[in-house]
């Protein structure tokens, strides 16, 4: 059969030469016309087969090639109509698939809503979510104290915390220098960091303004703000019987509180003398002390001047200064009247105020020999003691935090022309800051009717200001022994709020002794 080429070939000692014409002829099947080829391998085993010859409902395709026969247009469509929904599919085992995922039986937990169509999976559940842990056959990591349900846990806890160094596959990003173990990990750092915020697919919680760009933190804001805690799955330490809404504030805990450590891990900051526990608290500090403001991420208050370098930070800043009281999930004080908006204010106040000296888990200073309630008065202690002041440059006043400073000269030293004015739409009164105008309205403008009224619990009087009240009760209705005494270092006097202990120290000490001189 005719190629269409002329080929020659010379003696074995000259190199062959080939010469191709334009015009090849294509070989045609006489059973199947349709059927066209150049390949002689294709046209062989076209009529050499034994198959029957594939015929297309549709079109009347035929072929005695199964190859042809799923390539050809017709077959190439979506053929496997569902019978029970509008869907269809290209192969039948997708449509068996969906068949099962959507019109199956479903295996449901009988203690909770989930259900699924494979029994594996609910079992993978009932072990995950609802067994008990002493019944649990735990797995263990061979070089921590970590501790698993399931296998796949353990796997994933080895290729992220114990991996083998040619094991370790990182991911960089190509936005900045962070890499991390896992593609996934990746991505969300890249939603949380990179990614402009028009083109953010944001989680909106549907009880507060709070939206945010990952839904697992959608899903942790509800359990923590939101749910009752009656609804809430607690994560209890087996070592002190602490109770947490969330996994990994047990983890935190357990790695803070009950974790021997022989040698203690320091993190130290490489521009000045402080050294942290955490990484994640050397990392605030660099932010807050040394970074230039052009480089850090602020996240902005939508409603105020006000901006954070952290989340957690906004988020607390708009649930004290921003949301209305009906929506503020208080914690109340089971011992006084005392609320408070954000838990950890609870339990700091309850330690300081109503805890037995001899039931208090003191926090001791590795450099002297004062103790503490809580860290928040360890950190203040160390800080005073290797202070980096920040100092004002128009006059001698200094302040331990940049904040303060930055509030302290937009008050005291700028230009008018150059201060953003809070405007009173009421008398056009002006004022530096948003809360300072918020007062004034609330004092000197709102009707009675249009006043929310914080009342005393113990006699009939009310407050327009909630700070009012609180002095209140500590001034006249708090026993002696429960009050927080501020204390003259320079005589024997005590007083209910530190404002009165500055201003003895001013007119009874440091006038006199400027008198005397």
């Amino acid at each position: 059969m005719p190629l269409g080429n002329d080929v020659s070939i010379k003696t074995e000692t000259t190199p062959q030469t080939f010469s191709c014409s334009n015009d090849i002829e294509a070989f045609t099947c006489k059973k199947c016309p349709n059927f066209h080829t150049f390949s002689v391998v294709n046209f062989r085993q076209h009529t050499t087969t034994d198959e029957p010859i594939q015929t297309c409902q549709k079109c009347q395709f035929e072929t005695f090639s199964k190859y042809l026969f799923l390539i050809h247009p017709c077959f190439n469509q979506h053929v496997f109509q569902c019978d029970q929904c509008p869907s269809s599919f290209k192969y039948k085992l997708d449509l068996k698939r969906h068949f099962k995922s959507s019109h199956g039986a479903y295996y449901q937990c009988d203690q909770c809503t989930f259900k699924v169509t494979c029994k594996y999976r609910l079992k993978k559940h009932t072990l995950v979510k609802h067994l008990a842990d002493d019944e649990i056959e735990w797995l263990h990591c061979d070089f921590c104290a970590s501790k698993f349900k399931t296998k796949v846990y353990l796997m994933k806890h080895m290729k992220c915390r114990h991996p083998k160094p040619e094991e370790i596959q990182w991911f960089p990003c190509q936005s900045c220098a962070d890499q991390f173990r896992s593609k996934v990990v990746l991505q969300k750092h890249i939603i949380a960091k990179h990614l402009p915020h028009n083109e953010i697919q944001w989680y909106q919680c549907p009880q507060c303004s709070f939206k945010f760009k990952l839904k697992h933190l959608l899903r942790n804001h509800v359990i923590a703000i939101h749910s009752p805690d009656s609804q809430i799955r607690w994560f209890t330490c087996q070592q002190c019987l602490a109770k947490f809404k969330l996994k990994r504030y047990l983890t935190e805990h357990i790695s803070k509180k009950h974790v021997p450590q022989s040698t203690p891990r320091h993190f130290f900051c490489d521009q000045c003398p402080s050294r942290f526990s955490h990484k994640r608290s050397l990392k605030d500090h660099i932010e807050r002390k040394h970074l230039p403001e052009t480089e850090i991420e602020w996240f902005q208050c939508e409603q105020c001047p006000s901006r954070y370098t952290r989340k957690l930070q906004l988020q607390r800043h708009v649930i004290s200064k921003h949301l209305p009281e009906d929506q503020i999930q208080w914690f109340q004080c089971g011992e006084c009247p005392f609320k408070f908006k954000h838990k950890r204010n609870l339990k700091e106040h309850i330690l300081a105020r109503h805890s037995p000296t001899d039931e208090v888990q003191w926090l001791q200073c590795e450099r002297c020999s004062s103790r503490f309630k809580n860290a928040l008065q360890l950190q203040r202690h160390v800080c005073e003691k290797e202070i980096q002041w920040f100092k004002c440059e128009y006059c001698s006043d200094r302040f331990k935090r940049k904040a303060h400073l930055q509030r302290h000269v937009s008050n005291k030293h700028l230009p008018d022309d150059q201060v953003q004015w809070f405007t009173c739409g009421y008398c056009g009164a002006r004022f530096k800051e948003q809360r300072t105008l918020t007062k004034h309205v609330t004092v000197k403008h709102l009707a009675e009717d249009e006043i929310q009224w914080f009342q005393c619990e113990h006699c009939p009087s009310r407050f327009k200001q909630r700070d009012y009240l609180q002095t209140h009760v500590v001034a006249k209705h708090l026993p002696e022994s429960e009050i927080k005494w501020f204390k003259c270092e320079q005589c024997a006097a005590r007083f209910k709020r530190n404002f009165h202990l500055r201003r003895h120290v001013l007119t009874q000490h440091l006038l006199k002794s400027q008198s005397d001189k």
